[in-house]
């Protein structure tokens, strides 16, 4: 279930977001109705669950010593494989942008929901943390640009200005301990309320008319509004 941690600042309820993908894993979703949360260590972003240059320059925190400081750096890697998270995009329209950076303009579908309908579609007793991601510059030493040190899940609602400010992205995020030993675990599949989530499908723009119809058999037979790109 969706928790309001103070960590995370949530979007208006009537926010619109979107989550990219391609078909496989539409079907994933939809078939399966569950979302899928990636291990964070596992993405592509380097700073994923660290800290900037501004945090190491000017510590937030007491001195604590060089071997106290290996040992807060390796409890900072090992949150990172127990932290879990789901991406979306903040945006009132779908956008060119959108389906060239999410899908590099090939065949796929937009999942649109809303800020308020992704904290309600969780059917699991687990938390469930939802909010903005900060966007920040990592390589700088301006005292600006650095990141609470008083909760351990304050790295992971920050991102690279330079690189990642186009996303616009809001993340589900879970916390799960149990998996701390298991680098096997890649991510996890939640539960969900599948028509609680989905406001509607699009289809993206490069997609042909059998992809179109594929989608649309699925989606009819789940109950869900779709509808081709505006664009």
């Amino acid at each position: 279930m969706y928790y309001n941690h103070k960590v995370f600042k949530k979007p208006n309820n009537n926010t619109k977001i979107w989550r990219c993908i391609d078909e496989e894993k539409f079907k994933n979703i939809i078939y399966g109705q569950e979302l899928y949360f990636c291990r964070s260590d596992l993405f592509e972003d380097k700073y994923e669950g660290t800290y900037p240059n501004a945090n190491f320059e000017m510590p937030i925190l007491e001195p604590i010593g060089e071997q106290n400081k290996e040992i807060l750096s390796k409890i900072r890697e090992d949150i990172k494989k127990y932290t879990f998270i789901n991406c979306w995009r903040m945006d009132e329209f779908e956008s060119a942008e959108m389906w060239k950076l999410y899908l590099n303009n090939k065949e796929g579908v937009a999942i649109q929901s809303t800020s308020n309908r992704l904290e309600q579609c969780f059917e699991i007793e687990k938390h469930v943390y939802i909010g903005k991601v900060k966007y920040i510059h990592y390589k700088t030493d301006h005292k600006t640009d650095r990141i609470p040190e008083h909760n351990i899940l304050f790295p992971f609602i920050y991102k690279d200005r330079i690189k990642y400010i186009c996303e616009q992205e809001v993340r589900a995020v879970i916390m799960e301990w149990s998996t701390l030993d298991s680098n096997d675990i890649k991510g996890k599949n939640i539960p969900i309320n599948l028509k609680g989530l989905i406001e509607k499908v699009v289809v993206s723009p490069k997609a042909s008319e059998e992809f179109y119809q594929s989608i649309k058999s699925i989606s009819d037979k789940y109950g869900l509004k779709i509808e081709p790109s505006s664009l």
